[in-house]
Parts: structure tokens; sequence; C-alpha cells
């Protein structure tokens, strides 16, 4: 897990055709994947990295895939995971500049909030290869330990809990809310604010007993409107509706904690009510999703937390 200053990468291009940024504390094993043709680098990194098959955790999708993968060293494996993108058109492959294709724009926004003090994974490499298959890719480490926050939160705060267990809450509320006021303070906004984005580990020997980071930034945007701000709290209310663990009194107090107060200003309880609404309209659609779905898939609906689109 990484937060604090953003690693430099190294650059590696094939004009018109491969661009490579790779993590240069990992040199050992890029020398390897490299298979010993350190003047076909591009070429041969990146086939061969595309080649590599998954451990666990395959699921594909509309033209892009996402994985659990172990890179090969000559010490240890390294568990990670690796995100794959196919679709484009041809003039988005033609004419994209690297940069804008989803590996290397994920890379970048990871290091933004990096630079944020907010815990991400540790981004290993990320690439472009116009007339390959996968013609992007991101790989980021594995965050060993970690599990998702909305499975996390029934199994550790449901019934009745002990007094430590009442403070574990209350610091947890507090550093959610202050991993989304450190963002939108820098006018970066997830897009993707929701329950299943953030990874908990507990650890007693760290200084709030846990660890909390933060995961898929490709839709990170820069922005000076209040809708993205209303946004991302609305994704992170509806996250919250059904999961056990979660009370009114939970919401409320990660509200207040969001803004440094111990009550609502008018423009504060303003917000608030914009963002209740918005949260509601994303419970709404959700449920027209399952209404329109076949009978025999309500077995393998997501919990709010894991929402069923995107939608805006």
């Amino acid at each position: 897990m990484q937060a604090g200053s953003s690693p430099s990468f190294d650059q590696i291009e094939f004009p018109g055709k491969i661009a490579l940024w790779i993590n240069p504390r990992y040199a050992e094993m890029w020398d390897q994947l490299a298979g010993g043709q350190p003047q076909r680098l591009p070429e041969t990194l990146y086939s061969n990295l595309m080649e590599l098959s998954p451990c666990d955790e395959y699921v594909e999708k509309q033209g892009r895939s996402t994985g659990r993968y172990t890179l090969p060293t000559q010490s240890q494996p390294i568990p990670v995971f690796i995100k794959k993108y196919r679709n484009f058109s041809w003039w988005e492959t033609k004419w994209n500049r690297a940069s804008s294709f989803p590996g290397p724009l994920e890379l970048q926004n990871l290091c933004k909030i990096q630079s944020l003090s907010i815990p991400v994974p540790e981004p290993i490499a990320a690439g472009v290869h116009r007339e390959h298959p996968d013609k992007s890719f991101l790989i980021i480490r594995e965050l060993p330990g970690y599990e998702p926050l909305h499975q996390v939160i029934p199994r550790l705060f449901a019934g009745k809990m002990s007094s430590e267990r009442k403070q574990l809450k209350k610091r947890l509320l507090h550093r959610l809310a202050m991993i989304g006021q450190t963002m939108h303070a820098a006018r970066c906004f997830h897009q993707d604010f929701y329950l299943c984005h953030f990874f908990f580990k507990l650890d007693e020997t760290a200084e709030e007993g846990f660890h909390l980071a933060m995961i898929d930034f490709l839709r990170l945007i820069s922005s000076r409107r209040r809708r993205w701000q209303v946004k991302d709290l609305a994704q992170f209310l509806y996250s919250t509706f059904g999961v056990e663990g979660i009370t009114t009194a939970d919401r409320m107090r990660f509200f207040l904690e969001y803004h440094n107060a111990a009550r609502f200003t008018p423009a504060n309880r303003r917000l608030l009510q914009a963002v209740i609404r918005k949260g509601q309209r994303y419970d709404r659609h959700n449920q027209k999703l399952i209404m329109g779905m076949p009978k025999e898939n309500w077995k393998h609906l997501q919990s709010p937390s894991e929402p069923l689109s995107k939608s805006a």
C-alpha cells in the first residue's frame, strides 16, 4: 500500500505503436520478463505480460478484464492485479494519445491520489500497444490481507458491540470522511465512491487499529463543479443502504465528520439534502434494473454497495 509522494516511472516507447510506464523498483522483474532481449524490451515485455495466466478472481466483461496474477522474480513471485482493455474504435486506436488510454490514465490518477497521502495499491506498470488485442493495461500490487469494506462492516459492527468496537467504528467513519474531504478539497472526484472500493485490514499495531485503502481510479476527474461532490457523496450514501452494521446515526456522523462540524450549518444541510435526493435516485434506478431481470438471476444480485450500473 502506498501513500504520500508518488513514484517516478520509467517510460519506454516505440513511437506510434507501444508505450510503457514501468516502476523502476521492479527492474529485476522487467529484465526477466523481457526474455533477455533488451533491444526489443517494449515489444517483448508487453507480449509476455499479456500472455500471463490469471491465478484467480478473473472477471471479463464489456471489453475489459481484471484478474489476480503472479509476476515472476528470482526471489519470490509478486501477487498483482492486472486490468486489460480491448474495445477501442479504429480512430481511438490510431489517434488517441498514449497517456489517455485507460491503463496509463488510471496510473496518472493513482499517482495523483497518492500525492494527497491517501493510501492506494502500489502501481507497478501501465502500457499501450496499438496493434495488440489487449491494447492497454494497468498492473497494481495486491493488498494482502485486505477485504472490501462492505463485506467487513457486517462482521465487525452488526449486533451488540463492545466499547472498543464502537471506538473502532468511530475511527473508521472519521477516516472515510477525511478521505472524501481530502479528495474533494483538491477538486478530485472519484465518480465510483462506493464502499466496495474501500479495502480494509485490521492491525492492532496501526495508529487507528486498521489500514484503509482505495481502489479503482479510472473515472477520477478534476473539476470545480458542485455536482461531482454531490455525486460522490450520494454514491457513498447509496452504497450503505442495506449493509448490516450501518445505522442512520452512522451516516449522519460521516457527514458531520466530512464537514469537520459538530452540527449542520444551513449550507451543509442543503448539500446533505441534495445528496439524499440523489442517493435515493440511485436506489430507485437499481430497483428498476432488478425488476427488469429474469427471476433466476436474482440470486446473483450484488448488494447496494456493489452497484449494478454506473449511472450518473
